[in-house]
């Protein structure tokens, strides 16, 4: 196994320390979207590895977790990508996240908290937040995660999506006896990514790019006409109520976002896109429903 640190906005001290003690490092010295950061930790991990173990920095991952995910992956081929049980670092019997499904109508994204009993040695996802693992060479067959239209939120239902079409009978699964925790608070505003004005940009534009996208047409129909005014009332009602300074910056900042999934809605090419890099297709999002500078990440 060869470990690769994407690095952002470390001095050239602690950029030193984190590199002495991993096999490569990826350094940009300010704040770049998640979907850009991956892509680059993944061009920069070459060797004979034919997996990829993505894990954002806030894990702290057991000791046999890679290796039981990476057996799953060799063993079925139909399985595209596997991920951990996701515990919560603060409470490490409480589980996050123990797969993903979505609603049939509206695709409302929900976490699964319940592994079940006896515990099975696989479980359905549809995808996974924060940590997972793919094959390489499916991974660069897609073009990796999509910077343009999915530069941060749904970029790994994205990349799921796009795995499984590749062909018939591919799925996702869950690998309960593999084990990750997370260090992520019972905040409800974190947990609905209203605590900041670009994390809530791209949260409400990124439900509307990837209806719009991977919906079917009624699922698309129901987002339009009733699900973004739903998920706005609850989003924003949640950032005001919880947060008593700079709550508007959050609020304007989702329908901001929303307006730029709409425009995605009514715009068949942008729709049809092809993947592209940061930046080299940032032609066909409008300038004035660009979305607010992003924060810096830890």
């Amino acid at each position: 196994m060869r470990i690769t640190v994407v690095s952002m906005g470390h001095t050239q001290e602690q950029a030193a320390r984190i590199g002495a003690l991993v096999d490569d490092m990826v350094r940009f010295r300010e704040a770049v979207p998640v979907s850009v950061a991956r892509n680059a930790g993944a061009r920069t991990a070459r060797g004979d590895e034919d997996l990829l173990f993505f894990v954002d920095d806030d894990n702290v991952v057991s000791r046999h977790a890679a290796r039981r995910l990476a057996a799953i992956l060799r063993d079925k081929p139909a399985i595209v990508m596997v991920g951990p049980a996701q515990y919560y670092l603060r409470r490490p019997r409480r589980l996050w996240c123990a797969g993903v499904r979505r609603s049939p109508l509206f695709m409302r994204t929900f976490l699964e908290t319940d592994i079940g009993r006896p515990v099975p040695d696989l479980a359905p996802s549809e995808d996974f937040p924060n940590c997972f693992m793919v094959r390489r060479r499916d991974f660069e067959a897609i073009r990796g995660f999509d910077e343009v239209w999915f530069p941060m939120h749904y970029e790994e239902a994205d990349l799921a999506r796009r795995l499984m079409a590749r062909a018939r009978g591919r799925y996702a699964a869950l690998v309960p006896h593999a084990r990750v925790w997370h260090d992520i608070t019972l905040s409800l505003t974190r947990r609905l990514h209203m605590r900041d004005a670009s994390r809530a940009f791209e949260c409400a534009r990124g439900r509307a790019v990837f209806t719009a996208r991977h919906g079917a047409w009624l699922q698309r129909f129901a987002y339009l006409c009733f699900g973004q005014w739903a998920y706005a009332a609850v989003y924003c009602g949640v950032a005001v109520y919880r947060m008593r300074r700079g709550a508007l910056g959050p609020v304007v900042a989702y329908w901001r976002g929303m307006g730029s999934g709409l425009h995605v809605f009514w715009n068949a090419e942008a729709r049809a896109a092809p993947i592209g890099r940061w930046g080299v297709a940032r032609r066909h999002v409008r300038p004035d429903r660009a979305g607010p500078a992003l924060t810096q990440q830890r």
